[in-house]
């Protein structure tokens, strides 16, 4: 009997911490928007006005730190008078200021502020101006903006938002006008899914800022896709090299975010003219870019000992081709195989789609233009024998 007992206690010590944060699981703390208001559509010519409407599902990764997927759309007057619709899509980075300067999450706090960076796509319709048709193709965009969170006593589950979010478009998005940007003013409803009336959010994992980073040298070959058929270029002749620079940091057992350098070169095809066929065209490019991984392996939970992981992630940086002096954003997606062999060195593969707009390489489509690549490397450590993972350090205030 004793031991029953024994056992039961410890059970519900067990659901207790991990219930307080010390141990979150991939399905703890997600929380839902719902929002509309004002939009300011700017380009080099005149400030216009419209309406947006938006939402988005998101989870906090640490405890002052969410991740968020938002979908919205958009509408307001362009270049040439006419009413322009955006559909846009992006994931977003939220800052729990006063949680990290208090280094307490305070249930009781009626007023928060949240500086958000995120990256994503916007696509308009094709439109007409008399004779004159505008194509539109999807392209990628930057958010930079700040969400400030009201949350009355009585709303501890529903608290209230006025958010700002200012997008940078793409340079000759508004008919060749040199720059255009979108801003929006939203007020809108926050509803935490997972809500505990004694803690009001399940905090995740954090710890000291000095532990967890690591930094990877990788090379491999890439190909090709653009969206170009032509005999003048042989599939062999579409192959390439990269070598890829990463330097990040383990957030938890969940969540890594690195940064990336590589310096890429392949053939592609070209096309002068119209109606003609397609020339073999070399050119070299660099790709600064920055990667949320997901560890997939630690999805239930950390287990020590656990050697080899599997990190799906997403990211969004720049691109510049050396011979164009082009500039462009793109996104890319892939997984990564990581296998410890030691304290301070691991060895892993690279699996990754880098997609780029359309102007970039000649192409016509967006989901057609990029490169598949394989890297091979390694990843040094720092500090791997007290910090390879992190635990929950931020004090609970109900």
């Amino acid at each position: 009997m004793k031991k029953i007992i024994l056992l039961v206690l410890l059970s519900v010590s067990t659901l207790a911490v991990s219930a307080q944060g010390f141990d979150p699981r991939f399905f703890n703390n997600q929380f839902s928007t719902f929002g509309g208001g004002l939009t300011m559509y700017n380009n080099d010519r005149a400030l216009n006005t419209g309406y947006n409407g938006e939402f988005s599902i998101g989870n906090w990764i640490l405890s002052d730190m969410a991740l968020r997927f938002t979908f919205g759309v958009m509408s307001a007057e362009n270049a040439i008078q006419t009413t322009s619709t955006f559909i846009n899509g992006h994931c977003d980075f939220m800052w729990d200021v006063m949680t990290t300067i208090t280094r307490v999450y305070d249930a009781d706090r009626m007023f928060s502020v949240y500086p958000m960076v995120g990256f994503g796509f916007i696509y308009r319709p094709n439109i007409s101006d008399g004779d004159t048709s505008y194509r539109f193709d999807a392209d990628f965009m930057a958010m930079l903006g700040a969400n400030f969170e009201f949350r009355p006593h009585f709303m501890k589950q529903w608290p209230l938002f006025f958010e700002v979010k200012y997008f940078i478009l793409p340079q000759d998005y508004d008919f060749n006008h040199k720059n255009a940007s979108l801003i929006d003013l939203t007020l809108g409803i926050k509803h935490e899914i997972n809500y505990d009336p004694v803690h009001k959010r399940l905090p995740g994992e954090s710890r000291s800022w000095n532990c967890d980073w690591f930094l990877g040298v990788a090379a491999g070959p890439n190909f090709s896709i653009m969206n170009i058929e032509s005999p003048e270029v042989a599939t062999l002749e579409r192959f390439g090299w990269n070598a890829d620079i990463t330097f990040g940091r383990n957030f938890s057992s969940l969540w890594s975010v690195r940064l990336g350098l590589a310096t890429m070169s392949g053939t592609t095809e070209r096309v002068e003219k119209e109606g003609f066929d397609a020339k073999p065209y070399d050119y070299t490019f660099f790709n600064l870019r920055a990667d949320l991984m997901f560890n997939i392996s630690n999805i239930n939970g950390f287990r020590r000992g656990r050697r080899f992981n599997v990190l799906p992630y997403a990211g969004a940086g720049l691109i510049e081709r050396f011979d164009a002096n082009l500039l462009v954003m793109g996104a890319d997606a892939g997984l990564v195989a990581r296998l410890y062999l030691t304290s301070s060195f691991d060895i892993y593969a690279d699996a990754r789609y880098v997609m780029v707009p359309p102007r970039f390489n000649w192409g016509k489509d967006m989901m057609d233009n990029g490169y598949t690549l394989v890297n091979f490397g390694f990843i040094y450590n720092f500090e791997p024998s007290t910090c390879r993972y992190a635990k929950a350090a931020f004090r609970l205030k109900n």
